[in-house]
């Protein structure tokens, strides 16, 4: 088990984390064109004169970017289905009652209707 301390810790680290990250997608995207394609992601950047950036990135790095951009979100999206799906399963999961038949009676068995007689 995890120390109190630790709790603590990660309590204030995940926001934090998640904080940053958020900040940075939203202040920090940018585009690149390579080969023709655009390209958008995110990341801090130097910018020149007019506002563009001053960076470029080998296609190694922009396979990089893309695969943990996506990776991450795809993960997520998996992972809550999955979760989604055990707990419904769970939750509506309920055992059939098997009733004896000495239980139910046999009463009934002796107010049927005899046949017609001729």
């Amino acid at each position: 088990m995890l120390s109190d301390k630790m709790r603590r810790m990660i309590k204030i680290a995940l926001p934090v984390l998640f904080i940053v990250y958020a900040s940075c997608i939203t202040f920090f995207t940018h585009t690149h064109i390579v080969n023709g394609v655009t390209i958008v992601h995110s990341h801090p950047y130097a910018t020149d004169d007019k506002g563009k950036p001053n960076h470029e990135h080998t296609g190694v790095e922009i396979q990089l970017i893309h695969t943990l951009s996506v990776f991450f979100v795809a993960g997520s999206i998996i992972l809550k289905i999955l979760l989604d799906i055990f707990r419904k399963k769970q939750a509506t999961f309920i055992p059939e009652q098997i009733i004896p038949v000495y239980t139910r009676g046999i009463e009934p068995l002796y107010r049927l209707r005899p046949p017609p007689a001729l």
